[in-house]
């Protein structure tokens, strides 16, 4: 890998803290959720995505400033794991529609119908919907806010409610306990 010396790393080095510090900033805040008449949908916007990737390229950008090669391995796993990151976001998607939900995240999609939904488990940062045959939806809520892990709780229970008939079923999300 290509090494730089003196006055062009250190710009390169200020350059690869203002991608980071950036795209930090550009990568923060919650998901995006849209109510839509008959459902929800939730996705992250996609500047978070970008923000994301822009910290993978300051930390790539910051391994060829270094002179360490140990740095510059460390550098170049985190730019690759901040690429994972920001594929993550740009292909993460929930739809809550009035015949099933479905997850989507890494082009990986998996959906199950209101009805054959048999069992719902929650934690502070995941929803966990299960139908026959083991199949699983699970909801990673852990840029949620909470009124929208609320909302989502609520889109749950209604939807399982009015496919099975009854109003029997209440999904009432974890919550610490308050001091």
């Amino acid at each position: 890998m290509a090494k730089l010396e003196g006055r062009a790393r250190f710009l390169a080095g200020g350059a690869a803290l203002a991608l980071v510090i950036g795209g930090g900033w550009l990568g923060s805040g919650a998901t995006s959720l849209v109510v839509l008449n008959d459902g929800m949908r939730i996705f992250y916007p996609w500047s978070r995505g970008l923000g994301t990737l822009l910290c993978a390229a300051g930390l790539v950008l910051l391994t060829i400033a270094v002179q360490k090669t140990w740095l510059s391995v460390i550098g170049l796993l985190l730019g690759a794991v901040a690429a994972g990151g920001a594929a993550y976001q740009w292909t993460y998607r929930v739809d809550a529609d009035a015949d099933a939900i479905a997850a989507r995240s890494f082009f990986v999609r998996r959906a199950v119908s209101w009805r054959e939904i048999t069992h719902v488990g929650t934690d502070p940062t995941l929803v966990v919907l299960q139908g026959p045959g083991g199949r699983k939806v699970a909801i990673d809520t852990t840029d949620f806010l909470p009124s929208q892990r609320q909302r989502l709780s609520r889109t749950i229970t209604r939807r399982i409610n009015e496919a099975s008939g009854s109003m029997a079923v209440a999904v009432r999300p974890s919550r610490p306990p308050t001091p």
